[in-house]
């Protein structure tokens, strides 16, 4: 190898040092600016608390929503965010205040469309941020818009089948499967509340449309384990040896007399003919 050779290897082993060091420095930069606004944004939740609680206006994360957002909708940096817990931060934001209202509404709208943007996210990511509990509650709520509830729901259907690990298309979904899926939910049930064995407290604790684990579908019919050992009485008192014959309209009773003389004229037509024609008209 030439001392040419040599020199180029060597240019390219620092530049490549170099980029390295420079990606390296770009990740800690955008970790600490991370960590800087996710700081920024739980202090504004907790004085927004602390105002409300006082009785005064909740004007801290309106005030820095702008700012906030311009950040998190950054294609390349969710993945990041997503692994410094901004999903505890929202489930902080979307909470109710202490007084039990919504946060403003700009606020709700603005994190669920995020939410909807991100990337799929890990479910003990989901788990463990308690944001599906959040947004459920918005879900359900009667004071918020038809918009963001069907926004929440979307969410929620679409963290269902990451948390069941179901498919997007259900009829793609074997019917091995779903049954499967069925009677795994029913025995978590089972073990969760070992005291309800009655179909009926199987039904209350059952999934309810908008619930995370819901799915669009019919559910597998389950066998109820109840016995019936007594007939109920019966509130009809009537004879049922007794069969009472169908009242006939006034239709019908002139098509019963129609055809009742029609086959006595065609069965005594023939025997009352006369050799010589009489009672033959003419």
């Amino acid at each position: 190898m030439s001392d040419f050779d040599i020199m180029l290897a060597r240019k390219k082993e620092e530049k490549s040092r170099r980029r390295k060091r420079r990606t390296i420095d770009l990740v800690n930069e955008n970790d600490d600016l991370i960590a800087q606004l996710l700081q920024k944004m739980q202090r504004a939740a907790e004085e927004d608390r602390q105002l409300n609680t006082e009785g005064k206006p909740a004007t801290k994360k309106i005030a820095i929503l702008k700012h906030v957002m311009s950040q998190l909708i950054k294609k390349d940096l969710q993945l990041a965010f997503l692994e410094h817990d901004v999903l505890n931060v929202l489930t902080e934001w979307l909470a109710p205040l202490p007084n039990k209202t919504l946060p403003c509404l700009q606020i709700r709208e603005n994190i669920l469309k995020l939410l909807a943007d991100f990337p799929a996210i890990d479910k003990t990511h989901l788990k463990r941020s308690g944001i599906g509990k959040a947004v459920m509650y918005l879900h359900k709520h009667p004071d918020e818009t038809k918009a963001n509830r069907d926004r929440a729901g979307r969410l929620i259907s679409d963290w269902a089948r990451s948390i069941f690990n179901l498919s997007a298309d259900i009829k793609a979904m074997p019917r091995e499967e779903r049954q499967q899926l069925d009677l795994l939910r029913m025995s978590r049930k089972r073990k969760q509340y070992p005291e309800q064995t009655t179909s009926a407290h199987i039904e209350s604790d059952a999934i309810r449309p908008g619930n995370i684990g819901s799915t669009h579908r019919a559910r597998v019919p389950m066998p109820s384990d109840k016995v019936y050992i007594i007939r109920p009485k019966s509130n009809i008192d009537t004879d049922l040896s007794v069969v009472k014959k169908k009242k006939l309209n006034r239709y019908e009773a002139c098509l019963k007399n129609f055809l009742h003389k029609k086959r006595l004229n065609s069965s005594c037509g023939n025997a009352n003919l006369s050799i010589e024609g009489r009672n033959l008209t003419l």
